[in-house]
């Protein structure tokens, strides 16, 4: 019954399809002729009788096929019915424009069969937000007065999640890393500042609402040697490994800079194959280069002849680049800088401006405050903590 309800209220408006509405366009040589034609129709003359019109043309469109916005808001606004006027508008060909409604042909309405799972969704969702909101104030209020985290969960119909003992970065004794206490975030990190039993504060992210509590706290601890030793040693075979590798590029990068070889040569002494960009690399497709972004950003600061040295990509090797030469853009090039750098640049200014519109606004509006009632208000709204 209450979708029944809904949708007849609505039908018209929210399960229907566009409206259409029919108007004439009058145009006439002179100002003077179409305020005269406006004031006639006005008073309720028929528009074939009207004197001084160049062209007439009746146009029969929905709302969102009306370009001019005053013209559309003139036949489509709220109240407007039969009769309506718009005008006159210079058309700046020396034209004046006179239009009149002539009539308003509602859009078919949707058989309630089509819609009614919709209603049925629309109204589940309206209810479903307005039950969380009344289920994140009983939270505020059952946090701010100091329950347990299970009276919380029982009371508002919450599961608890416990998890394992987990360090400041969130990951477990074995290196497991706790996702879901990981996204909880500031609720996380609160809980490194609490004691046991203690909750948290009513932390909100974009999806969820996060309170926690500690159950346990364990004392920091060194491990035995032999539990961490594989460990120890991985890690120093690992920065070994990158210390020797860095030190190699930046003896291949020296030796080419001071020209006591080439990129050619060093190449064929570590075997390893010289790959170059198909064509000369520009600001429009370095990112299809292959090269990684700091080294796109080194390279067009750099000189001709330049060496630089970076991992790839994947990080698993070292890439040794040469600057071989600078090339002036072609016209061609330009011409689509300037379609980049003109987008860039209208974006940024229209950003700034709104900024300054903004700031002028604020010098310009002098707020009156009453500091007594601010000070009542924040007064009522504080707790004692």
């Amino acid at each position: 019954q209450e979708i029944a309800t809904i949708y007849e209220a609505g039908k018209s408006e929210r399960f229907s399809e566009p409206e259409q509405r029919t108007y004439v366009e009058l145009m006439f040589d002179t100002r003077d002729a179409a305020r005269s034609a406006f004031g006639a129709l006005a008073g309720g003359a028929d528009p074939s009788t009207l004197q001084g019109v160049v062209s007439r043309e009746s146009k029969t469109v929905m709302k969102d096929n009306v370009p001019d916005l005053l013209l559309r808001d003139a036949m489509f606004g709220p109240g407007k019915q039969s009769g309506a006027l718009f005008g006159p508008k210079d058309m700046e060909d020396g034209r004046w424009l006179v239009a009149r409604l002539v009539s308003v042909q509602p859009g078919a309405v949707y058989p309630f069969e089509t819609v009614s799972e919709q209603i049925r969704n629309d109204l589940a969702r309206e209810r479903a937000t307005q039950l969380l909101y009344e289920t994140l104030d009983q939270l505020d209020r059952s946090v701010n007065a100091g329950y347990d985290l299970n009276q919380i969960s029982s009371e508002i119909g919450v599961p608890v999640i416990s998890f394992e003992a987990v360090d400041k970065n969130g990951y477990t004794k074995d290196g497991l890393p706790m996702i879901g206490l990981i996204e909880a975030k500031d609720a996380f990190n609160q809980a490194f500042e609490m004691s046991v039993n203690d909750t948290s504060s009513q932390f909100t992210s974009e999806d969820a609402t996060y309170v926690t509590a500690t159950r346990k706290i364990v004392p920091p601890s060194t491990p035995d040697f032999d539990e961490v030793k594989d460990d120890v040693r991985a890690a120093l075979v690992m920065r070994n490994e990158g210390e020797a590798a860095q030190k190699l590029v930046n003896d291949i990068k020296e030796r080419i800079e001071s020209g006591a070889s080439t990129l050619d040569a060093e190449a064929k002494t570590a075997k390893s194959a010289i790959e170059a960009p198909p064509g000369p690399v520009t600001r429009m497709n370095a990112e299809e280069s292959g090269l990684p972004n700091t080294a796109i950003g080194g390279i067009f600061a750099g000189k001709a002849g330049e060496v630089f040295t970076y991992p790839n990509r994947t990080g698993d090797k070292y890439m040794i680049v040469q600057l071989k030469a600078i090339n002036d853009p072609s016209p061609d090039d330009l011409a689509m800088a300037d379609m980049s750098a003109f987008s860039a640049l209208n974006s940024s200014l229209n950003s700034d401006l709104q900024a300054a519109l903004e700031a002028e606004v604020g010098k310009a509006i002098k707020l009156k405050v009453n500091n007594a009632a601010f000070n009542a208000y924040k007064a009522s709204i504080s707790t004692d903590q």
